[in-house]
């Protein structure tokens, strides 16, 4: 019996137990005390002991006293005589005195030797539970290990301690012994208080032991031995106790109250005259009695109930007290069941803590397994009718510790024991929403299932240790060998298995239609499939593995785990995965030395992931077939894109089978149609085709009746001749045209599905290989090359195990390849749907592992090993109350609601399909739902023959270097929307390639609004669909908005003409089948002589060549295609109307003869040469002239031709259709007023708006209805002026072209002269700032591009319109293509092509999957791109990391490595600086020594190239880069730095180890203090970004904490860098350290923090703000730091001495000489070039004044004078050169040209003092800095040359000659260097 530790108390009241936390509690409260208390784990408490003992005031108030008593001596402390600290070394463990052998009582002193006993002890301290046992605990814990504090203890103590006696008297402590002194002893009173506790007690579950240790405490070794007390208590009680025996406790103790004991208390009472008082006493001696019974049933507290008690009623019943029964059956006569649940609910009650009552457990567990709820359990057990959820967690865990990894009892060699692992993903639901759960899973089947005997799971504690014994230990993996790289795909040989019952499937999709209602086909099958199967699968949950699944140590454990278990059993391992583990797990397999257990292994690809890929290329190959409209009529359309990618499997099964229906359906009745459509001619049916078919219905009926099995049905030949007939007329059929390939192969497809799925629930081996190799063709033509891949492996291999492994191919033979779950014959699952069915249902659906129970190690061992225990008391638990929580026996297909259901579905296919009939003799591959047809490249109606040609190639390869081209895949119908990328064309959503492009531009482009020129899309999304076709337009609503304005109604007016649209007219009759075109043409003649009077007829015509509304025509007949029919006016119409008008040859054959029918009645009819609109406006306008006139028709262009050509008259023009809609006329137009209404101007310019905004032959813009542009009429004069070039009747296209890009531009809001690209910026700008969701870019306006289009065929729409005459539409925006003529959508490619090579794809690993887009969609990976970046930053880091260690190497290093990385060119460069052939004229040249020596000793870095952008040619100079592109290509704009490219080996190394001048730490804050607050500045006068968040954060943003942090970031990363802001590859490298910055988690955190330390802004507001500061911030410290080079450069300039200076003025004035004179021989008109130079020399400044005395002398050489800015240009040159050639180290190329001169032109102080000189020039000043950089490097180098012949000189003859000096040698007039 469990008692408190505090009080050592075991009452009624509740105790809780201690868990870590509870215990370090009560011990710390202990150490306050000064107590010697000491808990541990597992122990109970009262809670108000707890409480009152770990209260602060009480511990308070016990220290008072403490210090007022003085110290006291603790009952746990050892009382030796000498008073002496305990010490392990001398004094007894477990007595406390000193360890001394005492020869008299023969006791002996030991010492601890080994950590067991250490162990053993705790155990029992554990045990006991008593103040010793505490006490020893204590001592033990305050050293870990006795081995070490040599420990003794005397042998009479341990074996005391052991047996759970007291401590040997003979070493009690001595006030033990004086306690003892007084009185005798006397056992009789101690046995008095045991009586009495036993009868306090006697409602819980107390055994002798316990009492036994009781009477230990109170009179030490005198009390009584287990034996006695038990012979005591016998005595005792007699009859009124019941001891039930039980190792180890000395047996059970209960009392009860017998009945003879009861009722002589009841008769003994006194009489009560009081009735209702005598029945409470009667009704409690009853529940006395009751009670009595209860106290009687023996308990088992070790072991919990078995299965078989809890299924059983009658065990259960017998567990209840009869007594308690006959009390039950009095109440509930009725259940039996309640009664027992009822009846052990009060047992449970009763005896709260020794009983387990089964029913309660039972619910317990069959609850939390289903459910998972503790909530439900603690409310349902606090009302009595379930056990504790403690009580189901202790099962769970023994449970778990019973089961083990794999338990099989009774396996047998027949047995098949598989393996299936999978993923298992889980991202649970923490605070931080951290530690998602990425795993392995691992379940094992057994077919056939075992019948274990009943095994009772024991009751046990269990602890952490144990439970974690069961994981599986992580075995990391090491490639052993490359041996999978030899692996070649091996042969196919042909497989000559034969679907035995594909007659079943034929006759069934025979009789669906003539059988209703009819299961579905596989509800069929498991109604009528009976054979032989193997058997129900045992499934055992086993240990996940905590390791990503995709890691190869993950992949080699799991198999190294399956290994060691199947041989465990004898078993050869079989292990399946689905298609990415399989592969790794194949390479491991391979790479595996010779001998290995892995070698042997049975590896499986998973058919359930295989039949989705194959669902998802069967939805690839038919797209754009217009299957997705088809499935669309039954299914939502967000489903349909799931179905046909086959995620969404059972939908697409179903789906598909119902689409299948359809089409044999559609193909019946081509066979059964009596007449030849062509012709009209009858045919005769065949009469024994029809008997035989009616003879195969019958048979399948009785075989649904289950007269006839599967065989006999399959083998009869009235079945095999109907099904060969019908298969070669639906061949016949399907081979007729493309379509009917396409459509034809597609039920190939679904038939291998069918074959796919049969085989897998029969268990058919045989089939099952057969299916997956017809699999493969389809496989590899669509693409999906890795299933293409893997299936081979896997079909190679399977092929080959009759050689390899005959006892595996021999149970697989057996249908052992696949498992069941039910016990059916058509039950066969997919292994790898076993582990989704099974562990990953249980996992996520309710009472699963991931609802709430969580993810920790512990947590999935219990959960999985307790899994089988768990669901078997759950099933005994259904069993018991006959309810089910499973799935119904009848298969879903059989109902009767969805057999309704799926006829009705399949009638809606075929009515869509009969329209669009797929098997129409239409020589063209063409979308049967639009009617487009596809283009010439399209083969994807020979998938098969395709993707049979690349296994055939395949043949041979190895398997890890064999690549799969793109090129040799199946082009669908879909191609027509391509993205065309290098020499591939491929396919990607339009929204997200939109989203991509912009992503890269941001980076990539330092203008955004150049990108948004480009459509960033595979066609024109605000001008076109995605299907191809332009947007259709809204013709009626400009009617609608007419009819708005005013009045236009027309009143009504006698004797008028009637101009009939004959278009209209050809609706307005219905057809009766079988009527002949006689008929239905008087039926014509009849409606137009009653209803018009003086009619003229007009038709449209339908010429065979190409018009610009072919596209129209195709739109209107909604994909309706049907044959040309051969008819004359007696023939009768066998067709439906929509369907027959739906041929133009057969609408234009019949306009003909209703045409002339129509003459011969008297009537006027005229035929236009195409569209009959301009016509019908013309005639209607010439009789308006006359007399009244009225047009019938609806057609908006007419209506719109009538405003614009009508010109004022005595006679009315009417305008209107005379149907009645809703019982009302529609309206009557009168055109004079409608003409008014709408004014002069609009109607003048009424064809033109109306052909922008979209008519029968342009696009309807995206957003811009037709209002709109009326409304812009009145309001700008531009607009107006603008649409006047559409009615122009010789507009040109340049005119038409600017005009129309205005107006469109002008009704997408745009500003005078902004043009559509800027305005797609703004308008993609102003929709980012306020809009909440992501841009959609059909919203945005169309590009210049496509705007071009769109207005060329606007004005051709608008030319015919005014003038009848037709231009060439080539020339206007069309072309002609399989003659039919095309819009132009756009001419520019979709994006830059820079743009197109950089698609962002998400890979966290290597991208060799089609999960990767960039793959996908025939894209390689850029360095934008998750794993190519990874690699990219891996390989930076190994920079680093070479660059810190090759920092230590010394000066002289780096040197070697730069003089090695400058000289890798060995070409040399055409422009080194020469020394010039001396004259004999020439004196030597002279230059100061501090002139030479000021250079700085740095080598040049950085060498560049520069590439043609049009022919891709290198270029080595700026010069030669212009010169190029100038001559070659006539194109004067290009930049150079636009196109560098840099030829070192790492372009982005730091160039400099010297840290700038603006780095230091004296002079970056002030820098970056003055930057902060501009950049703040700037946001805040922004409107767009200013709101009272970003208020608060600009605030926030300059006090000194944030300053501060942003201050250390950004001088970390220039510091990084290093860079000088002048140079554009150093910018570079700055701004790719900064985004990595921005991107990186740790530093925008610490920054997010310091901005919100405050405030309770979202983290996404503060980014958001953050991303706009950083960008502004870095671009105002770069300003800065520009002027701080200048300040520079301006600095040295002035540090210079004195005949430096003077020498650099001298250069200044012949550069200044050389440009003059070259300007006036070359730009002798530009007056820029004449005003930049006039700049360039002064008479009046400061340097002149300096060196006038120079200029006066006479020999000058025609020197000009310099003005100050020159001079201090030439001086920023100056401290270039200075600062990159070495003197003392000079080279070859040392003095290169092409490197001086680019950084020379990078220069940021030769920028700012160029911009002084050429401010306001109008031309580009980039060529005169270029020729001036020029000129004085090479001045330059020629003094330095000459210094350093000068100083060679000297040290060769020791006699250093005097030279002139450099003033005379640029005043020589012999020296012409300019």
């Amino acid at each position: 019996m469990d008692h408190c530790v505090i009080c050592q108390k075991s009452d009624d009241q509740p105790l809780i137990c201690l868990r870590e936390k509870g215990s370090n509690g009560i011990n710390d409260a202990s150490r306050k005390r000064e107590d010697t208390l000491l808990t541990i784990v597992g122990q109970y408490v009262h809670k108000k002991c707890r409480e009152s003992y770990v209260n602060p005031f009480n511990i308070a108030k016990v220290k008072i006293n403490l210090n007022k008593d003085g110290p006291r001596e603790t009952p746990n402390t050892p009382n030796l005589r000498s008073q002496e600290q305990f010490d392990f070394k001398t004094h007894c463990l477990f007595c406390g005195q000193i360890a001394r052998k005492d020869r008299k009582r023969t006791c002996e002193v030991y010492q601890v030797r080994t950590d067991e006993f250490q162990t053993k002890i705790l155990d029992i301290c554990k045990l006991r539970g008593d103040i010793w046992g505490t006490e020893v605990l204590g001592k033990i814990k305050s050293v870990n290990d006795l081995h070490a504090a040599d420990a003794i203890y005397h042998q009479t103590c341990s074996s005391n301690f052991r047996t759970m006696k007291a401590i040997p008297s003979c070493f009690s402590n001595d006030l033990d012994r004086a306690s003892k002194r007084g009185r005798p002893y006397n056992k009789e009173d101690h046995f008095e208080e045991i009586l009495e506790y036993l009868n306090a007690h006697q409602d819980e579950q107390v055994s002798v032991n316990q009492l036994v240790e009781r009477m230990k405490e109170t009179c030490g070794d005198e009390a009584f031995t287990s034996f006695h007390m038990k012979q005591r208590l016998l005595k005792h009680y007699k009859d009124d106790i019941i001891i039930v025996e039980k190792y180890g406790t000395g047996g059970i103790v209960t009392l009860r109250d017998t009945a003879k004991s009861i009722l002589n208390d009841f008769f003994l009472r006194p009489l009560d005259k009081d009735s209702e008082e005598e029945k409470n006493r009667i009704i409690l001696t009853a529940a006395k009695l009751i009670k009595s019974d209860i106290r009687s049933v023996p308990v088992d507290r070790e072991y919990y109930p078995s299965t078989g008690t809890l299924s059983s009623g009658q065990k259960n019943l017998d567990f209840v007290p009869k007594g308690l029964q006959h009390f039950l059956r009095e109440l509930i006569p009725e259940s039996q069941l309640k009664m027992t649940s009822i009846g052990q609910a009060i047992m449970q009650a009763s005896r709260p803590r020794s009983l387990i009552a089964p029913l309660q457990l039972g619910l317990a567990v069959q609850l939390h397994h289903n459910f998972g709820s503790r909530f439900l359990l603690d409310e349902l057990n606090h009302l009595g009718f379930c056990s504790s959820y403690a009580e189901v967690q202790k099962f769970e865990s023994s449970a778990a510790i019973s089961q083990g990894l794999l338990k099989i009892p009774g396996y047998e060699e027949t047995d098949c024991l598989q393996f299936i692992a999978d993923n298992v993903d889980h991202n649970i639901g923490t605070l931080d929403g951290k530690e998602a759960f990425h795993g392995m899973g691992i379940v094992a089947g057994i077919t056939p299932m075992k019948e274990t005997a009943e095994e009772r799971i024991r009751r046990t504690e269990t602890s952490t240790e144990e439970l974690l014994a069961g994981k599986i230990n992580i075995k990391y993996y090491r490639t052993q060998s490359d041996d999978v790289s030899k692996v070649q795909f091996g042969r196919l040989v042909p497989l000559p298995t034969v679907d035995t019952t594909m007659f079943l499937d034929i006759v069934y999709n025979i009789a669906w239609p003539l059988k209703s209602p009819t299961p579905g086909w596989s509800g069929m099958w498991q109604m009528t499939y009976n054979a032989t199967y193997p058997g129900k699968t045992s499934i055992v949950f086993l240990p996940m593995i905590d390791l990503n699944p995709s890691d190869p140590s993950c992949i080699y454990t799991t198999m190294e785990f399956v290994a060691k278990q199947s041989k465990t059993y004898g078993s050869v391992p079989i292990l399946t995965f689905d298609q990415p583990l399989y592969w790794k797990a194949f390479e491991i397999r391979a790479n595996e030395e010779y001998g290995s257990d892995l070698k042997k292994m049975v590896l499986r690809l998973g058919g359930f992931h295989m039949m989705m890929s194959f669902l998802g290329s069967m939805g690839h190959i038919m797209q754009g077939s217009g299957l997705q409209e088809v499935l669309e009529l039954v299914y939502a359309a967000n489903t349909v894109p799931h179905i046909l990618s086959g995620k969404a499997v059972s939908r697409a099964t179903r789906a598909h089978m119902l689409v299948e229906i359809a089409l044999h359906m559609l193909a019946q009745s081509k066979f059964d149609t009596s007449q030849d459509e062509s012709t009209g001619t009858s045919l005769n049916p065949n009469t024994e085709d029809q008997n035989l078919k009616t003879r195969a219905l019958d048979i399948f009926d009785r075989f649904l009746s289950g007269d006839i099995d599967t065989d006999a049905l399959c083998n009869m030949e009235a079945i095999k001749l109907c099904c060969n007939r019908y298969m070669t007329d639906l061949r016949s059929l399907i081979e007729s045209t493309p379509t009917a390939r396409l459509w034809g192969q597609y039920m190939e497809m679904i038939r291998i599905l069918k074959t796919f799925i049969k085989a897998e629930r029969t268990g058919n081996w045989e089939l099952h290989l057969k299916s997956v190799r017809d699999m493969l063709p389809f496989f590899a033509s669509s693409g999906h090359n890795l299933y293409t891949k893997s299936s081979y492996i896997y079909l190679t291999e399977m092929l080959n195990l009759p050689e390899d492994h005959p006892e595996i191919y021999a149970k697989f033979k057996e249908g052992h390849h696949v498992m069941r779950r039910s016990a059916r014959a058509w039950a066969g699952l997919s292994t790898d749907l076993i582990i989704e069915q099974v562990l990953m249902r249980s996992l996520k659906t309710s009472g699963g592992l991931t609802r709430g129970r969580g993810m920790s190690e512990t947590q999935r061992l219990q959960w999985t090993l307790s899994m089988p225990a768990c669901s078997k008391v759950s099933d005994a638990m259904f069993d018991l109350t006959g309810s089910s929580y499973a799935s119904s026996e009848q298969h879903k297909e059989t109902g009767q609601t969805r057999m309704k259901r799926d006829k009705e579905d399949v009638m809606t296919i075929f009515s869509f399909l009969k329209e669009r009939d797929p098997f129409a003799e239409i020589d063209v591959l063409r979308n049967i739902e639009t009617g487009v047809t596809s283009e010439t490249s399209v083969n994807v109606d020979k998938a098969k023959e395709i993707g049979e040609s690349i296994i055939q190639n395949m043949e041979g390869q190895h398997i890890t270097s064999h690549t799969f081209k793109r090129s040799l895949q199946v082009k669908t119908m879909n191609d027509r929307n391509l993205l065309k990328i290098g020499d591939d064309s491929v396919r990607i959503d339009p929204q997200l390639l939109f989203q991509r492009f912009l992503t890269a531009a941001q980076n990539m482009h330092e203008d955004l609004a150049d990108v948004f020129a480009y459509e960033l899309c595979s066609f024109p999304p605000a001008l076109f669909e995605g299907n191809g076709l332009m947007r259709e337009a809204h013709k009626s609503t400009l009617a609608d908005y007419i009819w708005k304005c005013g009045n236009c109604e027309a009143e009504s007016t006698e004797d008028i003409k009637h101009v009939v649209d004959g278009g209209s007219l050809l609706h307005r009759v219905p057809w009766l089948r079988g009527e002949t075109f006689n008929s239905i043409c008087q039926r014509y003649i009849n409606l137009v002589s009653q209803r018009y009077n003086d009619p003229i007829i007009i038709f449209d015509s339908y010429p065979e060549n190409p018009t610009t509304k072919d596209l129209t025509h195709i739109r209107r007949s909604k994909g309706i295609a049907t044959t040309q029919i051969m008819f004359d006016e007696n023939m009768p119409c066998r067709s439906v109307k929509e369907k027959f008008l739906a041929n133009t040859k057969n609408k234009q054959r019949f306009i003909l003869l209703l045409g002339d029918k129509l003459k011969d009645s008297g009537f006027e009819v005229l035929h236009a040469d195409g569209d009959a609109d301009l016509l019908i406006a013309k005639t209607a306008l010439s009789c308006s002239s006359l007399k009244h006139t009225r047009v019938v028709g609806d057609d908006t262009d007419i209506l719109v031709l009538l405003c614009h050509h009508y010109r004022s008259t005595e006679y009315v023009l009417h305008f209107g259709s005379d149907i009645k809609r809703g019982g009302q006329m529609t309206r009557i137009w009168d055109i004079n007023k409608t003409k008014e209404v709408l004014g002069e101007t609009a109607v003048k310019l009424l064809p033109g708006i109306h052909a922008l905004t979209g008519c029968d032959t342009t696009s309807r813009m995206f957003g811009i209805g037709k209002a709109a542009p009326i409304n812009k009429l009145k309001l700008s004069e531009q607009f107006r002026e603008a649409m006047t070039t559409f009615t122009q009747a010789n507009g040109d296209k340049k005119t038409v072209i600017a005009k129309g890009t205005e107006v469109i531009s002008c009704l997408y809001g745009g500003l005078p002269y902004e043009g559509l690209d800027i305005l797609r910026y703004r308008k993609f700008g102003s929709k980012v700032a306020a809009g909440t969701i992501s841009v959609q870019i059909h919203a945005l306006p169309p590009t210049m591009d496509a705007a071009t289009q769109h207005c060329l065929r606007a004005y051709l729409q608008c030319h015919y319109w005014m003038t009848g005459e037709m231009l060439n539409p080539c020339d206007w925006g069309w072309m002609n293509s399989a003659n039919s003529l095309l819009p132009i959508k756009s001419i520019k490619p979709a994006a830059p092509a820079k743009l197109l090579k950089i698609i962002r794809c998400t890979c966290k690993t290597n991208c060799d999957t089609l999960r990767c887009s960039c793959r996908k969609n025939g894209i390689d990976c850029s360095i934008s791109c998750t794993s190519t970046r990874k690699v990219y930053e891996k390989r930076l880091q190994k920079l680093s990391q070479n660059d810190k260690q090759d920092s230590g190497r010394g000066k002289e290093a780096r040197s070697n490595r730069s003089e090695r990385h400058d000289n890798t060119e060995d070409e040399p460069d055409s422009e080194v600086l020469m020394e010039p052939s001396p004259s004999p004229e020439s004196p030597p040249l002279h230059i100061d020594e501090d002139f030479v020596q000021s250079v700085a000793p740095t080598t040049i870095k950085g060498n560049s190239i520069y590439v043609c952008p049009v022919c891709k040619k290198k270029l080595r100079t700026i010069s030669g880069f212009r010169g190029h592109t100038t001559k070659q290509h006539n194109i004067h704009s290009l930049k150079a730095s636009d196109h560098r490219q840099s030829t070192d080996a790492n372009p982005h190394s730091v160039p400099s180890s010297q840290t700038p001048l603006f780095l230091q730490d004296d002079v970056f804050p002030s820098i970056f203090h003055r930057a902060l607050h501009s950049s703040v500045s700037i946001i805040v006068d922004d409107p767009i970004y200013m709101n009272t968040d970003f208020r608060y954060l600009t605030e926030r943003a300059t006090s000194r904490e944030v300053e501060q942090i942003l201050r250390a970031v950004m001088h970390k990363l220039f510091l990084q860098v290093g860079v000088s802001v002048s140079s554009a590859l150093e910018r570079e490298t700055l701004f790719q350290h900064f985004h990595r910055m921005r991107c990186d988690k740790s530093t925008m955190t610490e920054i997010q923090e310091a901005f919100a330390s405050e405030s309770t802004l979202t983290n996404r507001t503060v980014n958001n703000f953050l991303q706009i500061l950083l960008m502004e911030l870095i671009g105002q410290i770069l300003s800065e730091c520009y002027q701080q080079e200048v300040k520079q450069a301006t600095d040295v300039k002035e540090s210079m001495s004195q005949n430096d200076r003077q020498i650099l003025y001298y250069i200044a004035g012949y550069i200044v000489r050389s440009l003059r004179k070259n300007t006036n021989r070359i730009h002798q008109t530009d007056e820029g070039v004449l005003a930049a130079l006039d700049k360039m020399q002064s008479d009046g400044t400061t340097e002149l004044s300096t060196y006038a005395s120079w200029f006066n002398q006479v020999n000058r050489g025609g020197l000009k004078r310099p003005s100050d800015t020159l001079v201090d240009l030439v001086c920023a040159m100056e401290i270039v050169v200075r600062g990159k050639v070495s003197f003392d180290n000079l080279s070859s190329t040392s003095l290169l040209v092409a490197p001086l001169k680019e950084a020379i032109l990078e220069s940021t102080a030769v920028k700012h003092y160029a911009d002084q000189i050429f401010r306001g020039c109008k031309f580009d000043n980039s060529f005169q800095v270029e020729r001036i950089a020029y000129l004085f490097l090479t001045i330059r180098g020629f003094a330095v040359v000459r210094a350093k012949r000068t100083q060679l000189h000297a040290s060769k003859t020791n006699n250093s000659k005097p030279s002139f000096s450099l003033r005379q040698v640029l005043g020589s007039k012999s020296i012409n260097i300019m």
